[in-house]
């Protein structure tokens, strides 16, 4: 046999092998997807339909045919499953499709609903940046303190644009009567936008001295995070660790500890 009917052979041989591999590979992940939207409609445990919902997110276009039902999802009772199907639907369908939906719901009058878009949004990070103009409009008309640092914190990690609104936003935020809802997460954020301690500083030295555990944990963390710039927490520091015996004594400890010795603070993910 000649030397050019065994290429042919070969050559026959490759095509088929692909063609077989190609059609396998079809099959497989239209089983996959099949597999994933049975444990969504079927499954109780919610953990089973989490991890299916992020599992048809990874799989991307592949998975266009769970669309309806993880786009009817976002608007489930299940707060963290509507989060993870809302992200899903972003990476199956692609920015140019999925942001029209997802500026739809922006508007939705549950406001559940927007802050899961709001917080699916952050995750996506700077692909999402064609939601700002609708983003900056929610932060405008909003009354509600919680949402309106959502979409500060979210505006900020996205579009570099809008730092002047987010300033501004998060400046009011940091003076709110509650704590642990916004005043310390509105300050952490307003110094990884700014890195300005001269607005930070004072709302973490007023925490730190609060006699709750929680709170003073929460103020020990962002001073680690500002590094030599909280120096001047340093007496607030020594006085909460002598006032307090709870688990955030810790915290407090780490956070002298770092500022005595002047260490720099670890990346905060400050914009410039």
């Amino acid at each position: 046999m000649s030397n050019k009917i065994w290429l042919l052979i070969v050559l026959i041989a490759v095509i088929v092998l692909t063609g077989v591999i190609v059609v396998g590979q079809g099959q497989s992940t239209a089983s996959r997807v099949a597999r994933y939207m049975r444990e969504l409609r079927e499954v109780e445990f919610v953990e089973t339909r989490r991890n299916a919902v992020e599992c048809l997110g990874r799989m991307g276009p592949a998975a266009k045919a769970a669309l309806p039902t993880l786009t009817e999802m976002v608007r489930g009772e299940d707060e963290k499953l509507a989060t993870k199907a809302a992200r899903a639907v972003w990476q199956i369908a692609g920015p140019q499709a999925a942001l029209p939906l997802f500026l739809d719901y922006l508007q939705d009058p549950d406001p559940q609903i927007r802050i899961r878009i709001v917080e699916t949004l952050q995750s996506i990070g700077p692909p999402a940046c064609g939601a700002v103009p609708a983003l900056i409009k929610l932060l405008d008309d909003s009354d509600d303190p919680s949402l309106r640092l959502k979409v500060a914190q979210t505006l900020g990690r996205i579009d570099r644009g809008s730092v002047t609104e987010v300033t501004a936003t998060l400046a009011q935020l940091v003076r709110h009567t509650d704590p642990h809802i916004l005043s310390l997460p509105a300050a952490q954020a307003l110094w990884n936008i700014t890195g300005d301690a001269d607005l930070v500083l004072p709302i973490a030295i007023l925490w730190v001295k609060e006699p709750g555990c929680g709170t003073r944990k929460q103020a020990a963390q962002l001073l680690i995070n500002m590094g030599p710039a909280a120096k001047p927490a340093i007496p607030a520091l020594k006085t909460a660790l002598a006032e307090t015996t709870c688990p955030s004594r810790q915290e407090l400890q780490r956070a002298l500890q770092v500022l005595e010795e002047g260490r720099q603070s670890p990346p905060s993910g400050r914009q410039h």
